[in-house]
């Protein structure tokens, strides 16, 4: 194959990935992030933004690389030159949207956690486990 034709090939491949990643991830909440990071009381929605956040970057990294492993002298073509590793790759990163994709089709709607998710009720377990 020319080169050409492999460096289109890889574009559409991670824009591929990119457009299946948008309906399973939705779209990334920082601040929910930042929330669970502090160690503030958080629900399950900030967790789950953490996740997205770390699927996300996974989606990304993976599709750059083999955008960028198709460019003549780039350092990561070294690493993407075998076909095995390039189809590893694609296969972690389609494998995780599937994953998370199945977990969120399967899992309820409502953020709670066990017997109640909104912050008092956390913040009432908290306080009664310490």
């Amino acid at each position: 194959m020319g080169r050409r034709l492999m460096a289109a090939l890889a574009v559409v491949i991670a824009l591929i990935l990119a457009a299946a990643a948008v309906p399973v991830l939705g779209t990334p909440d920082f601040g929910s992030v930042v929330s669970f990071l502090s160690g503030e009381v958080s629900g399950v929605r900030d967790g789950q933004a953490v996740v997205v956040v770390i699927a996300w970057l996974v989606v990304a990294g993976s599709g750059s690389i083999i955008v960028i492993g198709t460019l003549r002298g780039s350092p990561v073509a070294e690493l993407t030159r075998s076909r095995l590793r390039r189809a590893a790759l694609l296969f972690v990163a389609g494998t995780l949207l599937l994953s998370l994709a199945l977990i969120h089709h399967g899992s309820a709607a409502s953020d709670s956690v066990c017997c109640g998710g909104n912050a008092a009720s956390l913040q009432e377990a908290v306080n009664l486990a310490r």
